[in-house]
């Protein structure tokens, strides 16, 4: 009688999902303990971002010891956590002690940056044992971002036509909307045929056409001025591409915001020659030779 009763009580337990230890007492049930990651749906390149993880132990079972891992994307550079990881991670907490009923947040500030419509995911991992338990269980979280509009802007002045030869000033100003700074932002022009550039400032940082920028503050802009002359040989109207992004570790340039800007050039290589009769008595019939 005794042995169907211990096997009618382990197949109940089985079939709530609860773990059976070997002198039959229940132990936890994987899915009353949870974690939970939440970020907003979109946000723009190169803003702040804050992340919120919970988890929380619903299980009538103590949580003896367990970690919370964060799976970041490239492109999240964090700025700070609360709590701070103990073995000197971004990304890598240890939990202890966590009663049945209770449990725990995690909170990150850090930027993220990407093109324009990159979507980023963010998984948590939470390992756990519970009390008076040598076995681990593990369950896990997913959220995704959407970047939005960049928080880059350009600002470009040039003139709208020149006169071939004519000298020209071609100004961009890059400013930082985000509450963060941009590091390594990066700025490249692509000039069109007819120009040649004489002069920089500040000078490009790569070739004649690259400006890196270590560094701009929130609110902060940084402006190039570059001239040069135009000429009308290779075609009537030249156009300038402006490129700024972040520049990763490897050289990838993560494009932010893009200026196009046509200058018309006006060849005044034109010469207007007039011939005609030095003098004429009144009546004279006149001829004009016009040459262009």
């Amino acid at each position: 009688m005794l042995l169907a009763v211990i096997v009618l009580l382990s197949g109940v337990a089985a079939a709530l999902g609860y773990v059976v230890f070997s002198d039959n007492r229940l132990s936890i049930n994987p899915s009353e303990v949870t974690v939970a990651i939440t970020a907003p749906d979109t946000v723009a390149s190169g803003d702040e971002l804050k992340l919120t993880v919970t988890y929380y132990n619903t299980s009538p079972v103590a949580i003896s010891k367990g970690s919370v891992e964060l799976v970041m994307p490239d492109g999240y550079y964090v700025a700070s956590s609360d709590p701070v990881p103990e073995d000197g991670t971004q990304n890598h907490w240890e939990i202890r002690d966590v009663p049945a009923g209770a449990g725990g947040t995690i909170t990150l500030t850090g930027q993220v940056v990407g093109q324009v419509g990159d979507i980023k995911d963010f998984t948590t991992l939470l390992t756990y044992t519970p009390a008076n338990f040598s076995s681990d269980f593990q369950t896990s979280a997913t959220t995704s971002v959407t970047l939005g509009e960049s928080i880059m802007q350009l600002d470009v002045s040039v003139p709208e036509q020149v006169r071939s030869g004519e000298e020209l000033s071609y100004v961009f100003t890059v400013t930082n909307h985000a509450a963060l700074a941009l590091v390594n932002a990066k700025a490249v022009v692509a000039y069109p045929a007819g120009f040649t550039p004489s002069s920089a400032d500040p000078s490009a940082t790569q070739s004649n056409h690259t400006w890196l920028f270590e560094q701009i503050d929130p609110g902060a802009t940084e402006t190039v001025t570059i001239k040069g002359t135009m000429s009308a040989e290779a075609d009537p109207e030249q156009e300038f591409v402006l490129q700024a992004g972040i520049q990763e570790a490897d050289g990838f340039l993560n494009l932010q915001a893009e200026d196009r800007h046509t200058v018309k050039v006006i060849n005044p290589e034109l010469s207007l020659k007039l011939s005609a009769p030095t003098s004429a008595q009144a009546g004279d019939t006149l001829t004009y030779d016009v040459t262009v």
